[in-house]
């Protein structure tokens, strides 16, 4: 027997010849210690812990909003005033919008997260379930103006005068095709103005808030009357019925000004089991929409209709309206009953897809539109972009530019069964909206493909040749552009058994280059392949074995212009610390911050140098901060989990070791607080 068995032998015989009342005061005094001890962590508290979502910050940099969540329990909002450290918390606040004009903030207000586990327990209906409240709250001074029982809110995108949301009150239609009808608050939050709209399935606004459309239908006892579509001019409130006497309105879409708007509608009655759609246009200062395409416009395919499962798409200057269009649904066949039918799941051995994935994908397919344009000058005649041969079409500029890309990869879905990258084997055409010719490209391509934003060159990594190749759409010329790169642009440690894909492409510039990434650094390559690739920054990144990965600032961006201060993430291979580098409108590279956390993607005001971001670590929970003076010194916004302080947590520690093969592993040792 070893010493140590003999020991705990002795030990426990000593322990029977003592006392009952020494006994108990032993174990009091070898119970001390871990009392004082912190709590240990486990399941049971897992659902408290709390994370940040949703986070942002107004224009001018003067306020943050997020919501703290809760894994199970209320979530709150969280408001802060960046100046005077001023903060509000809207209790069980999940989900906001910071109107934009950065004077309010609208949020949805949940009822207690025990009042909605109980009627979930007792199985209510839907319409007697608890409902939400929408909080607008006045950044000048912090009041909060509550409205109940309310299911969501829209605003405009880029400026909004209004807010629109809509009452839990849904009304009952044997139709459910035709949607929810509900109320439709729209308010002004500045004058406490509001109109009231009854019967409302669908509204929209326009992106710059300025126009805003609804549609209604009626109750099945109402009167038809009651089914209109509005068009709202905000500037001066003038309400318009643009249409009427449709028994269901869908998929309403207005251009960025709100001067145009269109939408789809069907005059069938609810009886008719597959509806027939149009699509209808309306110009500020008309009458009334107009019937601007159908089944029979010139361009439509034989025994094909108006898609009512593609929404209708303005491009961004206002020419040209895009739709779906699709062949006509048959309907059921009722001549047999249901239960007299055989359902049956076959497969063959050659279909592109095996059997569970076609169920998963039957309604899709079902529902598959392919994309049409109507040009607003020449609105007479439709132009089918999508076919059936070329199911998918990326239109330049916004939608506004001469050239569109197809892509087609049906030939190579059978062998994407048990090849990757045969999902990312393309047929490639260029299609010419000007003078609608279309011309293939490339068959069989396996590449990323990126479409310039002006529309003028492709970009495409060829996956087996490990390069970038340029290709100017209006020449048709191909060239390599990496052929004297003198580093791998692909993914030099993928561990799969499988050909690497590159490390990405970061973004366009304004002159239509392009940046690509490597291991460490960015190139910029001229998709014209004029200009020689140069090291954008510098090998600073391969120099100080630094990642560094570009990030956009604003997301609205489609490509960087030249006087813009450019911003990337960094990632040290050697000690881990992360952070962010700038690079000024002069080319000049600094870093900003790395350190031992992890940062999420800072989010800038859009006016301000002002960023908004999380860190943490292994021993630190991932808080808000905020920067104005570019990680010269930061502020912590908020403290979510102050309970972590009371638990046995523990250290993460950056260790080398030399692995069998001989090479340098490195590997983060985690060890208990109390080890």
């Amino acid at each position: 027997m070893s010493h140590s068995h003999i020991f705990i032998g002795n030990f426990a015989d000593n322990l029977r010849k003592l006392p009952i009342v020494y006994l108990f005061i032993l174990f009091a005094l070898i119970a001390l210690p871990a009392s004082a001890q912190k709590k240990v962590l486990d399941h049971s508290v897992y659902d408290t812990w709390k994370s940040l979502g949703n986070i942002s910050i107004t224009d001018d940099g003067k306020f943050a909003v997020c919501v703290i969540k809760e894994q199970e329990g209320n979530d709150q909002v969280l408001i802060r005033q960046l100046t005077s450290k001023k903060e509000l918390i809207i209790p069980r606040g999940y989900n906001f919008s910071i109107i934009p004009g950065g004077k309010y903030v609208a949020a949805l207000i949940k009822a207690p997260y025990a009042d909605i586990r109980e009627a979930k327990i007792k199985k209510k209906p839907d319409e007697k379930m608890p409902k939400d409240t929408l909080a607008v709250i006045s950044l000048d001074n912090f009041s909060v103006t509550k409205f109940a029982g309310v299911s969501g809110f829209k605003t405009g995108k880029d400026f909004s005068e209004y807010i629109a949301y809509t009452l839990s009150d849904t009304v009952k239609v044997k139709d459910k095709a035709k949607g929810n009808p509900q109320t439709l608050i729209v308010y002004r939050p500045s004058t406490g103005f509001k109109d009231t709209l009854r019967y409302v399935v669908e509204y929209a606004f326009s992106r710059n808030g300025k126009t805003l459309a609804a549609a209604a239908i009626a109750k099945e006892k109402d009167s038809a009357d009651f089914t209109k579509l509005w068009y709202i001019d905000l500037n001066k409130y003038d309400k318009k019925i643009v249409s009427k006497k449709q028994t269901q309105y869908k998929s309403i879409a207005l251009s960025e000004s709100g001067s145009k708007l269109a939408f789809l509608a069907t005059s069938d009655s609810a009886k008719k089991e597959i509806k027939e759609f149009n699509l209808y246009y309306y110009a500020a200062g008309s009458d009334s929409a107009i019937l601007t395409a159908d089944k029979t416009k010139e361009g439509v395919p034989e025994k094909w209709g108006i898609s009512e499962f593609k929404a209708p798409e303005f491009s961004k200057n206002e020419e040209r309206l895009f739709l779906g269009v699709a062949p006509v649904r048959k309907p059921k066949d009722t001549s047999i009953p249901d239960f007299e039918k055989a359902a049956l799941d076959i497969w063959h051995w050659q279909d592109p897809f095996v059997q569970p994935q076609q169920l998963i994908s039957l309604k899709k397919d079902q529902e598959q539109s392919y994309l049409s344009m109507i040009v607003l000058k020449e609105p007479g005649r439709l132009y089918q972009l999508e076919t059936e041969e070329i199911p998918d079409v990326q239109i330049s500029d916004e939608n506004n530019g001469r050239y569109a890309l197809g892509r087609s990869w049906l030939k190579y879905r059978l062998q994407s069964q048990w090849d990757s990258h045969a999902r990312e084997t393309l047929d490639l055409w260029i299609l010419d909206l000007t003078t609608h010719d279309c011309k293939q490209i490339k068959t069989g391509l396996r590449a990323e493909c990126h479409f310039s934003p002006k529309g003028n060159y492709l970009l495409w990594y060829n996956i087996g040749e490990a390069k970038y190749y340029g290709y100017s759409v209006k020449t048709g010329k191909e060239i390599c552009l990496t052929n004297n790169i003198p580093v791998n642009l692909w993914n030099e440690k993928n561990d799969m058994p499988e050909v690497p894909n590159s490390y990405g492409a970061s973004s366009w510039n304004e002159d239509e280059t392009v940046l690509v990434n490597d291991a460490y650094d960015l190139w910029k390559l001229d998709p014209s392949g004029t200009k020689a690739p140069e090291n954008f920054t510098k090998g600073v990144g391969r120099k100080n074995k630094v990642m560094l990965r570009y990030f956009r600032t604003d997301p609205e961006s489609k490509f960087i212009k030249p006087k813009d201060k450019l911003m990337f993430t960094a990632l040290d291979s050697a000690t881990k610390e992360r952070g962010f580098y700038e690079m000024s409108n002069k080319g000049v590279l600094k870093r900003l911050v790395t350190d031992k956390y992890t940062f999420t993607i800072p989010v800038k005001a859009k006016n301000q140098e002002v960023y908004l971001y999380t860190k943490s670590n292994f021993n630190t929970s991932p808080d808000l901060y905020v920067t104005s003076n570019a990680w010269k010194t930061e502020t912590k916004l908020s403290d979510i989990n102050p309970q972590m302080k009371e638990y046995n947590w523990g250290t993460a520690e950056l260790v080398t070791w030399t692995a069998f093969d001989g090479r340098v592993s490195t590997g983060v040792l985690m060890k208990p607080e109390d080890f």
